[in-house]
């Protein structure tokens, strides 16, 4: 544990040294440290975000930053060096609890995709409390990868539109392989649901040979992929509401941070290392250092304002968008205004060490 006198420090840790920065203007105030020597951050509070003082543990923070995965997942990512050997998981998450109690079931064996695209699986998740504008969804559709675990969400307003937005999902994956090779969905596997079973949507699949495989009626576990997935999902929701209180209506921002994360987290039975996004393209992830934790406190570059305004606004964030070409990380943040209402932006400074523990009073 660190701790300097009654003057706050804050510890950032990068792999295996920690620059000792000071709290309140997040400046280098001494040379690194070794990172044996420090596992946690004790520092008075600012009076903005929280208590009197905040606990830091670096597993509770890897934990949090990938969005309350397992400890295998965790120990997986370090042993392939995306993440620091002694962010250890934590032995006991309430949030975890809360959000991922669920019974056992048993999955049979089936036969596995050999190529990204060759099976897709598919399931709607809803009715759920209106999102956030612009969409105002209700649903969440659920696309699966057979071959490489890849999971897209997708949100709708209806019922009736999810299949336009299964679609749109489709061509999207088709032109995300493009650049590698070209590689067209053979077949899409989901339950009943008239959202999949419409004539107008089996025409349009027929028109572009993609077959429909169908599950029998009341029968989830032979769909067990898409159940699963929708739980990996759901599970993750409920734990990071439980974890920041934020509004109920962020929901969707929660999902797609969720599968963003987990495309990046190693998953049993994925080819090569293990993580979908990299069996799904081919290409190799190494960057994980962007990622933060769900709901940190944040100050995002503000636009347009008038010269003597100040210069940013607080919010917190809740996402991830695409990276660009010079690695530079893009945020979604929701903006501490009324009504709700959530930006990109990479000019993003964030309060990590002010963030609240779940487990605190």
């Amino acid at each position: 544990m660190v701790t300097i006198g009654s003057k706050p420090f804050a510890v950032f840790r990068k792999f295996d040294r920690l620059p000792l920065l000071d709290a309140s203007v997040l400046l280098p105030v001494a040379p690194a440290v070794p990172a044996s020597s420090a596992s946690a951050v004790e520092l008075p509070s600012t009076g903005i975000w929280g208590p009197e003082v905040h606990h830091i543990q670096l597993g509770d923070l890897w934990h949090r930053r990938l969005m309350h995965p397992g400890a295998k997942a965790m120990h997986n990512l370090a042993q392939l060096d995306l993440m620091p050997q002694q962010a250890i998981p934590p032995t006991f998450c309430d949030a975890c609890v809360q959000g991922k109690m669920h019974r056992v079931a048993l999955q049979p064996p089936r036969q596995r995709a050999r190529r990204p695209l060759e099976i897709l699986h598919l399931d709607v998740v809803g009715p759920l409390p209106t999102s956030l504008p612009p969409i105002r969804a209700c649903y969440a559709l659920v696309i699966t990868d057979d071959y490489s675990r890849l999971r897209i969400v997708a949100l709708s307003a209806t019922k009736a539109s999810i299949p336009d937005v299964l679609l749109a999902e489709i061509a999207k994956l088709q032109a995300q392989l493009a650049p590698h090779k070209v590689v067209f969905v053979v077949s899409l596997r989901s339950d009943n649901g008239g959202e999949f079973t419409s004539a107008r949507l089996a025409s349009i699949l027929a028109s572009v040979g993609i077959q429909s495989q169908f599950t029998p009626p009341y029968t989830p576990q032979s769909n067990g992929l898409a159940e699963r997935s929708n739980r990996a999902i759901i599970e993750r929701v409920r734990t990071c509401l439980a974890a920041t209180s934020l509004p109920v209506e962020v929901w969707g921002e929660i999902a797609f941070a969720a599968t963003y994360v987990l495309n990046l987290t190693p998953t049993k039975g994925v080819p090569g290392r293990g993580i979908p996004l990299e069996a799904f393209t081919g290409d190799r992830v190494d960057i994980l250092a962007h990622l933060r934790a769900f709901g940190t406190p944040c100050y995002v570059l503000a636009v347009g304002n008038q010269k003597l305004a100040p210069r940013a606004v607080r919010g917190r964030m809740v996402g991830y968008a695409s990276l660009s070409r010079g690695r530079t990380a893009a945020y979604r943040i929701l903006l501490d205004a009324t009504p709700l209402r959530v930006i990109t932006s990479v000019d993003v400074v964030f309060a990590s060490v002010l963030l609240r523990l779940p487990t605190e009073s």
